[in-house]
């Protein structure tokens, strides 16, 4: 069958299977189509005659299916006939009739030809070419002579008369197709026709006359799977299912229009390393569908306008916005609108819409620059004028070139900051961008570029502070020159420029005078920042906090921040836990997601401190699920950070650590630098994470990649490197080097008076690291000042924690009671870890004792607790000091002929004693899960039911 359809056959394509003898060849979603017309073929041959036609919008596949369907029939033994309408030959009388003969009788064209051309000179004759003025006689003669072929032909085989774009058909072709559908009555004939919907016809009348008893197929869009079939034939491979929705969506699954997008995406991205993505589909238009419009709607010049300003205007327009913007009076507008809803260009709907919006982006690219952007400006004045919301007035005025009108400068200016707002940085710095370009007044400018660089900060850290510094040179307004500052000064601290920072602050604090106390506090927390990262100013910075304190700010913001201030600077020095946790949470509530830029979640690290770990939690479902929504890379990362260190006091290593992970790609995708604190933080949490799972090389690792091989310069963020790096030296066998790491860090925390066990372990760190020594007594006496500290903060953790040390630097006999405290403090913290430690400590000091039961026990308990925190390195030293504890009691024998674990057996004793459930797991320091899981073993080992024949069943051992 020879291809005369004007549309794109998805069925030509590569990948397309062969057509089988007999059966409908392969057709991405028209299967059931195919079934239908094949079920009509067979009843055609058996002599019941069809009118079939396929119909549907431009570009659905009607071609496709018609030489589908032309194939199956030649297979079943068909004679096939083809034609199409064409524009340019509608005048040509019979035209569509000689293409089918031409196809059915190519070798016998003489003999028929002179019945045509007389009917075409007759109709040269009468004016306006109307066939009903062409002689009656004559036209019925020829419709008869043209009969008797068809019938002579459906004789000998079944025919198949296959004509595609019926409404461009010429007249007396129609009239033909017409009159033989009025006499097929027995014959093995089927007329198929293609008409697309919407389109003008070309006579009407003789084509609704033929339709009328057709057997109608009416072909609709393709699903997302045979849209992901399509794709896969035409590009060789399976695509992402996240592009295969994105190419449903924009195309509404036309196919026409998925192998226009695919191709048009293939040429744009062929230079390009990576693969088309969805925001490629999301964002593309394509030529040939542009040119397909325009050629459809070349009769309708207002048309091609009103689809044009609908185009610029985007979805959801309503009619007389769209008449505005063409310039088209109501009555053409009406009319114009008609037409694109009937070729379905518009959807038939109101408010209006393209019924497919990879069309409306083709008529969008198709527009010259400079008419797009003139139509884009008008746009924004017609909306602006009707009083539309500024962001969708700025969505124009982002596409009309620089601003030029005060109106549009506050329209882009005030979407900037309610983008702010909504934790769009991106959005509101390409509005900002927009708005620099204006003619401003310096004070407007500087304030223009102060937001902008703000932006900037949070995805491009060095276009903010450049952005930033512009502003400064700008601002010569006192208060305007503060808060661009403020800003400044926080970004210049990023990345260790202290120095600087510290200038810029005194610099704008001389310059507000006294008539702002509250800008003068934060320029004055920005000197004390400033001063308090470097040792050798740390002292200033010590000297100014008490005035910091004194000078409480009226503005409910600055107060929230004082709060957060306050919460921070005693927590680190270990005192006043209550009213650190009372003010870190009026700091931060309520929860907004501009807490997430500093110093807005300071407070959230007193309150890790502070073990207050569910309402850390709670924030992070929060604000940080707002964040993460708004694919913001900074605050995304600050969230997994905390969620990070919440998994990690808990003692769920390997969520921690993939959350820690996740952090750390994001800071360093979005750029932050390696002196950022918060990313030093993110250091620390991974390297204790690390070290607890004994993934040693996997630490090694980022301490290369950190940069924290060497010397580390006296700022406070390298505190917690010390830390995290003495105790990855200590686990790895280089305790001299791990110890001198952790007494470096205790001689800063000095410096920095970070008193707080909890913000610095460093103390008990390195009493481990003496004990690994050898050396006691220094073991004991740093414990003794750590339990001082850990008290003087009041939560269980650090107290269990110094017990604990201090327990493991004491002998046998004194270590018991000590370590026995610490089990009982740490039973009532979330730190399940440190507990984990403490039970086997105490189990090595029982062993001491010569009690092997409690020691059995205890170090069970741990190993069994270490495993659930994956904590390897503990489970294998706990499981080795099994190894070495004095034979098993007769009672543990029993258990072992029964084949039951120290554990198992250890559950079912308490469970006889009538202990429940709940109450086992607090005596065996587990989990209540683990405890079900225990007893559920012993009853199927032992072969009962459960609890009501345990006692029985164990005494009988």
């Amino acid at each position: 069958m020879r291809g005369r359809g004007s549309e794109v056959s998805p069925a030509a394509g590569p990948g397309s299977a062969p057509a089988r003898p007999g059966r409908a060849p392969s057709l991405p979603g028209r299967e059931s189509n195919l079934r239908d017309l094949g079920r009509r073929l067979r009843a055609v041959a058996r002599g019941a005659p069809s009118v079939v036609q396929v119909h549907g919008e431009p570009g659905i596949g009607k071609s496709a299916l018609l030489t589908a369907v032309g194939q199956l029939a030649a297979e079943l033994g068909f004679d096939v006939g083809t034609a199409s309408g064409l524009p340019l030959e509608g005048e040509f009388a019979f035209g569509v009739i000689r293409q089918l003969l031409n196809d059915l009788l190519p070798a016998r064209g003489d003999e028929y030809s002179g019945l045509f051309d007389q009917v075409g000179q007759r109709r040269e004759a009468h004016y306006d070419n109307d066939v009903a003025q062409v002689d009656t006689e004559l036209i019925q003669a020829t419709l008869h002579s043209i009969h008797l072929i068809t019938t002579s032909l459906a004789e000998r085989k079944p025919l198949l008369l296959v004509v595609d774009d019926a409404h461009l058909a010429d007249a007396p072709s129609l009239r033909y197709l017409g009159y033989a559908a009025r006499r097929l009555s027995g014959m093995p004939v089927m007329i198929a026709l293609g008409v697309t919907d919407g389109e003008l016809v070309r006579d009407e009348a003789s084509l609704t006359e033929l339709t009328l008893a057709a057997h109608r197929v009416r072909l609709d869009g393709l699903s997302p799977a045979d849209v992901a079939q399509v794709l896969r034939d035409v590009g060789g491979h399976r695509p992402r299912t996240g592009l295969v929705e994105a190419c449903h969506e924009v195309t509404g699954g036309n196919p026409f229009l998925v192998h226009e997008l695919w191709a048009t995406l293939r040429r744009r991205v062929a230079r390009r390393s990576t693969p088309p993505s969805v925001h490629d589909v999301m964002t593309l238009g394509a030529p040939t569908v542009a040119e397909r419009l325009r050629s459809r709607l070349r009769n309708f010049p207002y048309a091609v306008e009103l689809a044009r300003a609908v185009a610029i205007l985007d979805d959801n327009v309503q009619l007389r916005q769209a008449a505005s913007l063409a310039r088209l009076d109501v009555d053409a507008a009406r009319a114009a609108l008609d037409v694109l809803v009937r070729m379905r260009v518009l959807q038939d709907r109101h408010p209006l819409r393209f019924t497919h919006s990879l069309v409306r982006r083709a008529v969008l690219e198709e527009l010259p620059l400079g008419t797009r952007m003139f139509g884009h400006s008008r746009a924004a004045e017609l909306l602006h004028t009707e009083g539309a919301a500024d962001d969708v007035v700025a969505a124009h005025l982002l596409q009309a070139g620089a601003p030029t009108e005060r109106w549009q400068v506050d329209v882009l200016h005030h979407t900037a900051r309610r983008a702010l707002r909504q934790g769009a940085p991106d959005v509101a710095a390409t509005h900002l961008r927009h708005v620099v370009d204006a003619p401003l007044s310096r004070a407007r400018r500087a304030e223009v570029l102060g937001m902008l660089g703000n932006a900037e900060l949070i995805f491009d850290h060095a276009a903010g502070m450049a952005t930033l510094r512009e502003a400064m040179a700008h601002a010569t307004e006192p208060t305007l020159r503060a808060g661009v500052a403020l800003s400044l000064i926080q970004a210049l601290q990023a990345v260790d420029a202290y120095e600087e920072a510290g200038t810029v602050a005194e610099e704008a604090l001389a310059c507000l005078g006294s008539d702002h106390p509250d800008l003068a506090w934060q320029l004055r927390r920005m000197v004390f920042t400033a001063a308090l990262m470097r040792r050798h100013t740390v002292s200033a910075a010590h000297a100014q906090r008490e005035r910091l304190f004194a000078e409480v700010p009226d503005e409910p913001r600055l107060r929230r921040e004082w709060l957060g201030f306050f919460a921070v600077q005693y927590a680190r020095r270990g005192r006043h836990r209550e009213l650190v946790v009372r003010y870190a949470k009026e700091a931060l509530s309520p929860f907004e997601l501009a807490i997430l830029s500093p110093p807005g979640y300071f407070p959230l690290w007193s309150l890790l401190e502070a073990d207050e770990l569910d309402f850390v939690t709670e924030f992070c479902r929060d604000v940080g699920q707002r964040a993460l929504d708004h694919g913001l890379l900074r605050p995304a990362a600050l969230v997994h950070l905390l969620r990070g260190s919440v998994y990690r006091l808990h003692g769920d290593l390997p969520a921690a650590a993939a959350e820690l992970t996740q952090a750390m790609e994001l800071f360093e995708e979005w750029g932050v630098p390696p002196g950022d604190h918060d990313r030093s933080l993110c250091g620390m949490e991974l390297l204790l994470t690390t070290v607890d799972q004994g993934e040693y090389e996997t630490a090694e690792r980022w301490v290369r990649r950190m940069g924290i091989s060497g010397a580390l310069p006296e700022l406070f963020r390298n505190n917690f490197l010390l830390l995290a790096r003495g105790r990855l030296r200590v686990a790895t066998g280089d305790v001299d080097g791990g110890l001198a790491d952790l007494l470096e860090c205790g001689s800063r925390a000095r410096s920095w008076q970070i008193e707080n066990p909890m913000t610095l372990p460093w103390r008990a760190e390195a009493a481990l690291a003496h004990l690994a020594r050898g050396e006691q007594e220094q073991a004991r006496e740093l414990a003794a000042r750590d339990l001082v500290a850990a008290r003087a903060w009041g939560t269980a953790r650090p107290v269990g924690v110094a017990l604990r040390v201090l327990g493991a630097a004491s002998e046998p006999a004194a270590a018991v009671p000590v370590l026995t405290e610490a089990v009982e403090v740490l039973r009532r913290s979330p730190a399940r870890l440190p507990l984990a430690h403490a039970l086997f400590d105490l189990g090595v000091a029982q062993q001491g004792l010569h009690r092997p039961a409690e020691a059995r026990n205890h170090l069970l308990a741990a190993a069994e607790l270490a495993r659930d925190c994956g904590a390897n390195p503990l489970v294998q030293r706990a499981e080795a000091q099994l190894m070495s504890v004095e034979p098993a009691t007769s009672a543990a024998d029993r258990f072992a002929r029964a084949g039951l674990t120290g554990q198992e057996g250890r559950a079912a004793e308490l469970a006889v004693e009538g202990l429940t459930n709940r109450e086992i797991a607090a005596r065996m320091y587990v989990t209540v899960r683990c405890v079900e899981f225990h007893l559920s073993n012993v009853y199927r080992k032992l072969g009962i039911d459960g609890r009501p024949q345990l006692r029985t069943t164990l005494e009988s051992l």
